[in-house]
């Protein structure tokens, strides 16, 4: 089998293409900073890559897939963290466009939230965005 060294994450390949056909997963195992391995399949690797994508679609950052994933489907936010890494490097001009994208999101909502504000203002409705009633309170 070769080995491959990369950062934390020892890739271990199978030999020969037979093998490959055979089905034999690659097989990775991931450092812990507290020095525990962990043995993850090529398919574990693919779901979490999979999951990632899924949320590349509805413009979430990176933060918000870590906590996603690890909420939701129990994925250890550095395995998470290391994905999303190497999904980074293999495709930079998507992730340079889907960054800039989510500046213009992240424009978007604080422009709605400001025609909302402005909204509230010429019409002496509460706002709605205020998070802090009292805040609402003292403005009254």
């Amino acid at each position: 089998m070769e080995r491959e060294r990369c950062e934390n994450v020892d890739l271990v390949k199978p030999e020969g293409k037979d093998t490959a056909r055979q089905g034999e997963a690659a097989i990775i195992q991931l450092e812990k900073p507290w020095e525990r391995h962990e043995t993850l399949s090529s398919l574990d690797i693919q779901l979490v890559q999979n999951l990632v994508e899924r949320c590349l679609q509805l413009y979430l950052n990176q933060r918000e897939v870590v906590h996603i994933l690890h909420e939701q489907a129990k994925i250890e936010p550095g395995f998470t963290g290391l994905v999303w890494q190497k999904l980074e490097e293999q495709n930079p001009d998507f992730f340079q466009a889907y960054y800039a994208r989510l500046t213009v999101k992240e424009q978007l909502v604080v422009f709605n939230q400001f025609v909302a504000q402005h909204h509230c203002i010429l019409h002496g409705v509460p706002n709605l965005w205020n998070k802090h009633p009292q805040q609402q309170q003292q403005q009254q």
